[in-house]
């Protein structure tokens, strides 16, 4: 009964909790034209809505399509889609925020012989950022067997790149460009923590336990390698191969540090389960060794994507446990629990008729989250989107982030600090020492409405140590520890 009653809590939230407009029971259109849709990827916009890019065969090949919605469902590009570079066969999409309401897009193609992977910025209007080449920015050339790249916001409003090539030797290689489309100097690696550290995670061939291992490097130290998740039976041959290996764990930041992961996991059938990792590359308080079994069951599912809620993440995933395949969500908290009230096994998304498949998900900013999936409810395979209420996940609703953002942390020099403005009351920026007492401030109220970024050059001159860097305006506090080292 308590199921029941929160399933329909849920429906009515999900009509309520955004301002009046699209969001509907089932989700909304992203894109209905004729053709079909493939691995949708989803960026926030910092206003409370979505950027969706996707693979599209509408052409009869492959190409790379996008469309935004606002924080009510509405669509706000062509309903068609923005079509992303005029050259065909697109492959290998990753996505990352900008920063400033727009996106970042990769992808690999057959532009030249072989493969290549290029790189391409559009804001949040739609068009090509200044100084980004409409085809598509060079990322890496031709002449190596590329594997598509991940993507992570470098903190200054540019991006990291990194990916795999093989040329006789398997290699990692890395690479960091500017907003303005320019390569820069300096960088560490995808999926930095909240101190400043790496995680990396891999899949390795190894015939005694083949799997995809993590580790968290700070640059000063490193943790021990530790298996994160084996691959499907029957793939655990010597040399098994990449595509049964089982898709990669999806992996979010807890901003303390650490690490959430989320994988399909073969050890005892076909589930899903999470882990939350410290800094240390442990298992965070209150989680085991062998993760929380999110979704159990004698049925398919699919690849489970998560995003950073209050308190924990949400995550999605597809699977059949009624003959079709739908979408479901869960909440899982920071401490390694699921909520008490929750709908054991998850809650629906969208459950029709038909396929509804490969969600992914994104914080809206307000303290619920936004989903799309690839469905065939009306024939053809197109996206659709839903928003899921901070009611539904029991979070309480929040005012829009003002998304506060360090870099480099830790910090052996000057401070850069990134930050959204929503308004334009009076709004300061200060950094207090462990006293309390405040050695910097900026006011930034009067800079206007969107992402800035300030540099703190007094942090060069102070003591080593962990300081408090505190944000206010509005009414609206925000606060993120920054360690300065020496």
């Amino acid at each position: 009964m308590r199921a029941s009653l929160r399933f329909l809590a849920s429906l009515l939230a999900l009509l309520v909790a955004a301002p009046a407009a699209a969001w509907a029971p089932n989700g909304v259109p992203v894109c209905t034209v004729a053709g079909n849709r493939f691995a949708p990827q989803l960026v926030a916009d910092g206003s409370g809505g979505v950027i969706f890019v996707w693979e599209d065969y509408r052409s009869g090949f492959y190409e790379h399509y996008a469309q935004r919605l606002d924080a009510a469902g509405n669509r706000l590009w062509p309903a068609e889609g923005l079509r992303i570079s005029s050259t065909p066969n697109h492959w290998g999409l990753t996505t990352a925020p900008d920063d400033a309401g727009g996106v970042y897009v990769c992808w690999y193609d057959t532009r030249q012989p072989g493969e290549g992977i290029y790189l391409i910025r559009l804001l949040g209007s739609g068009e090509v950022a200044p100084g980004w080449p409409e085809a598509g920015w060079p990322l890496a050339p031709a002449t190596f067997d590329l594997m598509p790249a991940q993507l992570a916001r470098d903190g200054e409003g540019g991006v990291f790149a990194k990916w795999d090539h093989y040329d006789g030797v398997r290699r990692n290689l890395l690479q960091r460009v500017t907003s303005g489309g320019a390569v820069a100097q300096g960088w560490p690696a995808p999926f930095v923590d909240a101190l400043g550290g790496v995680f990396d995670l891999w899949f390795e061939y190894t015939p005694s336990q083949p799997g995809y291992f993590v580790h968290r490097s700070d640059g000063l130290e490193q943790t021990d390698c530790r298996l994160l998740a084996v691959p499907k039976p029957g793939d655990s041959g010597p040399n098994p191969p990449p595509l049964t290996a089982g898709p990669p764990p999806d992996v979010v930041a807890d901003h303390a540090g650490g690490m959430f992961f989320a994988w399909l996991d073969y050890r005892s059938g076909e589930d899903i389960t999470a882990l939350r990792l410290s800094s240390a590359g442990t298992e965070s308080p209150g989680w085991s060794a062998a993760g929380l079994p999110v979704v159990t069951g004698p049925y398919v599912k699919g690849w489970p994507r998560m995003a950073s809620v209050e308190g924990g993440v949400v995550i999605v995933w597809s699977d059949t446990r009624n003959g079709n395949w739908d979408v479901y969500h869960q909440r899982v908290m920071a401490n390694g629990t699921i909520p008490p009230d929750a709908i054991p096994g998850g809650e629906p998304v969208a459950a029709l008729s038909g396929l509804q498949n490969d969600p992914v998900v994104v914080s809206d900013g307000e303290g619920g989250a936004i989903v799309s999936w690839v469905d065939n409810r009306d024939g053809g395979y197109h996206l659709y989107a839903q928003r899921i209420a901070p009611a539904v996940l029991g979070v309480p609703p929040t005012p829009l982030g003002l998304d506060l953002r360090t870099w480099p942390n830790p910090s052996r020099g000057s401070l850069s600090v990134s930050f959204v403005l929503h308004s334009d009351d009076s709004g300061a920026l200060e950094l207090l020492d462990v006293t309390g007492r405040r050695v910097a401030m900026r006011q930034v109220g009067a800079l206007g409405l969107g992402r800035h970024t300030v540099r703190m050059d007094e942090a060069s001159s102070l003591a080593a140590g962990i300081y408090l860097l505190r944000f206010d305006q509005g009414g609206r506090r925000t606060e993120r520890k920054v360690a300065i080292v020496r």
